[in-house]
């Protein structure tokens, strides 16, 4: 069994101008050894803070209430009755009650929902439910709220309560394993029903809050033991904005104050034990053409459809590039309009036909109105929605294209400045291209015997320089077929053969077709091709030539390219990287590598997001979209200090901090796992610096031979529990919960 030191406590660290920290004897609670989520509040009211955790060995909350000084000095009214030579009865400043249970808590936080001074219990539980529980008469407890979530079990930092949207109201955020919930605070002090947000940081292990002097107020995400592990995201009113994932190296245990100059991280890392303070630091790059890191637009995963469309373009005619994302399997298009921030806000979902996978935007009929093309196969139907007020309005049917479209465009193919919709449809697992002049006219159909496997985009490109838009067709499995305009209406169509592109385009990725305009003004269609990325046209044979050919590296295996300006753009598999690269001397040299929260990429385009801004890049990935902005600011996560133990075979966990000597400086309380002691450190005033270690002492003993699993301490806390204005230090392990008063 665990053998406790009761002692005093005092050191003086080194230097005349830190003041000495001291602890009086220890107090001791019972808990067991599957307690947890340890919080600290006032739960009555009384002005004096008490603490409490769940017990699920009990399936129930304990709650300890701080008693007040004339309380303290009444003698018991019986004395205490052993049951067992080794039992160890709670202290007297704390009275103990009960809240029953008929769940599993996972996760728990205490906030003062409705200001009247005493702190509610917000609960995630098994089964799947988030819970508000309130104190009513006497010791009685009662759920005042319950949401339905989806998964009961969590991480124990997957809750958080904090003013997310800043009305200073305290509001209460839930992490899941593809969402964060933000559950606002209404009137009365009660929750409203959540928003959700999906993020990119799938299987996260704990989310924080941050409101820096320098910066916005931001929720951070993080998964312990990756490499890319944490995530930014700002809060922008009632919404979360872009996610930033940042290098942070195998984190072992997370801690970051609401409260610093910057973001700032306290971290232990997994393979070195040191201890490390890591902020974010902007460096303007010389080479750099992106900023970086990438913005992440997480986007709710489509289950089991790999298409899902993403196209910029202005749709609420402001002046700046919007992105419209097309949700085949919700039937939505979703518009992320731009403000004047360049941040995309959230998005603005609108319905749309069954199976909508891509979407085209532009003005197409002329009215000075930005109109949204759809087309369903599943539903055989062709539409153009309407941006209206705040929303896209349901599409209206597009008459004139036959049989079964899969894919459409819009681009002026019979006279100049006139619109047409071209359309690719199928009839009797034949297909066919049909023009659609003016929108209007009866269409011009021209069959299209090369194609054997499904359509899916077609891209309207002057691919063999003659003056007039031409016609790709690009297939599910990665196949091109060329309809050529030979002008007053009349097309060619040619299949890979007939162009000799059937060497050239094996292997290509059917995702990587764009079409671009090379330096000089010629037009070409990009792909890539493994190692390689090309621009392909015609010749004036009207065979398939490379106008260009870019190569990216040996050890490479790319799955998108877009041009921008000088610099071509290409997302490689092997790296999870967006390479950039631009011509030196002939050749294609990499300027920068960018890193991608993910290595499965369907799409790399260059888009015109801002007015006389250059072209930027919108990318398209598995957890949504990704925008990368011309700009040569990096921002990086980097270490300010670093602090490692002198005591051979220590291991660094657990870390809290607070004013632990009342000087009215932030110390570090960090635990050492394997020694079962205590590390308390005066973090450097400045840069550079590396922190004073000021007292280390051994919180608990207990024999080796009969060391148990949960012996160990599992969480820590600063708080006043003692009603003297200066912080505490409680520890919850094994069955216990360990306190240590301030001197």
């Amino acid at each position: 069994m665990t053998g406790l030191l009761y002692f005093l406590l005092l050191a003086l660290p080194g230097g005349d101008d830190l003041a000495p920290f001291g602890f009086s004897g220890l107090e001791l609670y019972k808990a067991s050894t599957r307690a947890q989520c340890l919080v600290t509040a006032d739960f009555d009211g009384d002005g004096r803070r008490d603490f409490a955790f769940t017990n699920n060995e009990r399936s129930r909350i304990e709650i300890f209430l701080q008693k007040s000084p004339e309380e303290l000095a009444k003698p018991p009214d019986k004395p205490a009755q052993y049951d067992d030579v080794n039992e160890i009865h709670d202290d007297a400043r704390f009275q103990k009650v009960l809240i029953p249970l008929e769940s599993t808590v996972h996760a728990m936080v205490a906030v003062d929902l409705d200001g009247d001074g005493s702190a509610e219990l917000v609960t995630r539980s098994d089964p799947p439910r988030l819970e508000v529980w309130k104190r009513e008469a006497g010791d009685v407890w009662a759920v005042t709220q319950r949401f339905k979530i989806k998964e009961g079990a969590g991480p124990r930092q997957s809750l958080l309560a904090a003013d997310l949207n800043g009305d200073g109201r305290i509001d209460i955020a839930l992490l899941e394993k593809e969402a964060v919930q933000l559950y606002c605070q209404g009137e009365e002090g009660r929750l409203k029903p959540p928003e959700e947000f999906p993020t990119g940081l799938r299987d996260a292990t704990g989310i924080a809050f941050t409101r820096p002097a320098e910066g916005t107020a931001a929720l951070v995400l993080y998964r312990l033991g990756e490499e890319n592990g944490l995530a930014v995201r700002p809060l922008l009113g009632s919404a979360l904005g872009p996610e930033w994932v940042f290098r942070s190296g195998k984190m072992e245990t997370v801690l970051i104050p609401e409260r610093s100059e910057r973001l700032s991280v306290y971290t232990v890392m997994r393979v070195s034990d040191r201890l490390h303070l890591k902020t974010l630091v902007p460096k303007a790059e010389a080479d750099a053409v992106f900023e970086a890191p990438l913005s992440l637009y997480p986007v709710v995963a489509e289950r089991g459809i790999a298409e899902r469309g993403v196209v910029a373009g202005d749709v609420d005619g402001d002046g700046r590039g919007d992105i419209v994302v097309a949700r085949p399997s919700a039937s939505a298009l979703e518009v992320y309009l731009q403000d004047a921030d360049g941040l995309f806000r959230a998005p603005r979902t609108s319905s749309t036909f069954a199976g909508t996978a891509h979407a085209e935007v532009g003005d197409f009929d002329g009215d000075g109105k930005t109109d949204v093309l759809v087309v369903s196969s599943e539903e055989q139907v062709v539409g153009v929605a309407t941006w209206e007020g705040d929303h896209l309005t349901f599409p209206r049917r597009v008459d004139g294209i036959p049989d079964k479209p899969h894919a459409a465009v819009a681009a002026a193919l019979i006279e100049p400045g006139r619109t047409d919709l071209a359309g690719v449809t199928e009839a009797g697992r034949k297909y066919a291209l049909a023009v659609l002049p003016g929108w209007k006219e009866p269409a011009v159909t021209v069959a299209l015997p090369f194609l054997d496997n499904r359509p899916t985009r077609l891209l309207a490109v002057d691919i063999d320089a003659d003056g007039d838009l031409d016609l790709a067709v690009i297939t599910e499995r990665g196949d091109m077929g060329l309809v050529l305009n030979e002008g007053s209406g009349n097309f060619t169509a040619l299949g890979s053969e007939a162009f000799g592109g059937k060497w050239l385009l094996q292997d290509v990725d059917p995702n990587s077709y764009t079409t671009t305009t090379l330096p000089g003004g010629r037009a070409a269609i990009l792909v890539a091709k493994k190692t390689i990325g090309r621009a392909i046209g015609l010749d004036e044979n009207r065979k398939l030539v490379v106008v260009e050919q870019i190569s990216a590296g040996d050890n490479v295996k790319l799955l998108g390219i877009a041009w921008s300006g000088e610099e071509v753009v290409v997302a490689d598999e092997k790296t999870g990287s967006l390479l950039v690269l631009r011509r030196r001397d002939g050749e294609w040299k990499r300027v920068q590598e960018i890193e991608l929260p993910s290595n499965v990429v369907r799409s790399v385009r260059a888009a015109a997001l801002r007015p006389g801004g250059g072209m930027d890049l919108v990318v398209s990935e598995k957890s949504g979209f990704l925008v990368a902005r011309r700009g040569r600011q990096e921002l990086r996560l980097e270490s300010r200090w670093s602090y490692e133990s002198d005591v051979k075979g220590s291991k660094l966990r657990v870390i809290a901090a607070g004013d632990l000597n009342a000087d009215g400086r932030l110390d570090l309380a960090v635990t050492d796992v394997e020694k079962r002691a205590l590390e308390l450190l005066v973090p450097p005033a400045a840069a550079g610096g590396t922190p004073v270690r000021a007292l280390r002492f051994e919180i608990y003993e207990e024999k080796r031979e009969g060391r148990r699993g949960g012996s160990y301490v599992r969480e820590m806390e600063v708080a006043d529990l003692t009603g003297d204005k200066k912080d505490d230090l409680v520890f919850l392990l094994h069955d216990r919960v360990v306190l240590y008063p301030q001197e």
